[in-house]
């Protein structure tokens, strides 16, 4: 079977004729070296991401590292939690309604900030942490043609001085 064809049909078909809802699927994989750019995302119904990743499983079958990826992925989207393989229906209709529960729970909740020894315990994870040079390159690549938000915007005087109290009454 040519899978390329048929993935790249899908892929196109979405491009062309964007949904409003879906599932987030990486043209080229991120396990592969694919990016979270917008260019290397498009959303497909369930039905087609399911499609899409059996695809992929057959598209790297040559490549043993991301061949194994590739299976993984596929193996969860189309298993249930006890190992039982599902058909790509039932796997769309489970994917489906998990996603409809998940909304459903959200509706209406807004998330809850975090607590004062949460943030400090995230923030001292945060300063300890040393990055691979890889890593930091590809989060520089990742922000790449992204506006940054504080780029050449500059605080008046008095948004300083409000700034600096607010920081000097958290830090009582």
């Amino acid at each position: 079977m040519v899978y390329c064809p048929e993935y790249f049909e899908i892929i196109g078909n979405r491009l062309l004729h964007p949904i409003d809802k879906g599932e987030r699927h990486h043209i080229y994989p991120k396990s592969c070296g694919g990016s979270n750019s917008e260019s290397n995302l498009v959303l497909l119904t369930a039905a087609e991401h399911i499609r899409c990743h059996y695809l992929l499983v057959g598209m790297f079958q040559d490549e043993p590292e991301k061949y194994q990826k590739m299976a993984v992925a596929c193996y969860l989207m189309t298993h249930s939690r006890e190992g039982k393989e599902l058909s790509e229906e039932e796997a769309t209709i489970l994917r489906q309604s998990v996603s409809k529960a998940i909304s459903d729970s959200l509706k209406g909740k807004k998330r809850k900030p975090f607590s004062k020894q949460h943030r400090e315990r995230m923030g001292a994870w945060q300063r300890g942490r040393k990055l691979s040079e890889e890593t930091r390159k590809r989060m520089s690549e990742a922000k790449k043609g992204r506006p940054s938000t504080f780029k050449g915007k500059h605080h008046s005087e008095a948004s300083k001085a409000k700034i600096s109290k607010a920081l000097k009454h958290k830090e009582l």
